[in-house]
């Protein structure tokens, strides 16, 4: 199983991390997907590695693609993390700046690995995580994958299967809070968002600057109207 290490801006990881909270949110008293998944792989070109960071809820769901200076790994590796630890995350790597020169490390290991924690009362204890985030010697994050039985991991494929763009057949309607939660996505480097047919029935691909794609859920507006928020929904 992989274990693999790479260098990665910390402005551009806590951007994507932030994307991925921001789609997986809660809407209408229904929960959106508690975990966000960070994947590292090689581009298509098998040159520089890639990280890609998922985040789905009920009404949108896509990935931010961070893409290294680096050379591509041989082998891939990913890790969900809670929700909210990511959001914990997102908002410590923001405290390391945003110069060009500045990375810091992550670690992801399929397997876990062993590190050295400390309990309630201060006293040393071993842990197994598969994800760690430092800067030099300081350690910022160490948690375990909160999904290793990967219960959902059909949400992230959704995202991979459906991001593909073609024509739209007609009109389509959206949830104003779903196309809300694009708008406030961050370092995306782009002013407009193109949508189209993704060849499954109410899912639109969404294409939004070279770094992120993503599929928001179209409303049929005869049963949105007689039958409330059950329409427009990605997840069940």
């Amino acid at each position: 199983m992989s274990d693999l290490s790479f260098g990665v801006r910390p402005i551009e990881l806590a951007d994507a991390l932030y994307n991925a909270v921001e789609l997986a949110g809660d809407h209408g008293g229904k929960p959106g997907c508690p975990h966000v998944l960070i994947a590292y792989q090689g581009d298509a070109e098998g040159i520089l590695g890639v990280v890609t960071v998922y985040g789905v809820s009920r009404l949108i769901g896509g990935r931010t693609t961070i893409l290294l200076d680096t050379q591509a790994p041989e082998d891939h590796a990913a890790v969900c993390i809670d929700r909210d630890k990511a959001q914990e995350l997102q908002s410590a790597l923001r405290g390391y700046g945003r110069a060009k020169s500045t990375r810091v490390g992550v670690r992801i290991s399929d397997d876990g690995f062993d590190v050295v924690d400390f309990d309630e009362d201060g006293n040393p204890v071993v842990v197994t995580v598969n994800l760690v985030v430092s800067k030099d010697d300081e350690e910022i994050a160490a948690l375990a994958d909160s999904d290793p039985e990967g219960k959902f991991s059909g949400h992230f494929d959704l995202v991979d299967d459906s991001v593909s763009l073609g024509p739209l057949a007609g009109p389509a309607a959206f949830l104003f809070e779903a196309v809300k939660r694009v708008t406030a996505l961050k370092g995306l480097e782009a002013k407009v968002m193109d949508l189209g047919a993704t060849g499954k029935d109410h899912v639109v691909a969404i294409a939004a600057g070279p770094h992120f794609r993503g599929i928001l859920g179209e409303i049929d507006r005869d049963i949105y109207a007689g039958d409330g928020l059950r329409d427009g929904h990605l997840l069940n």
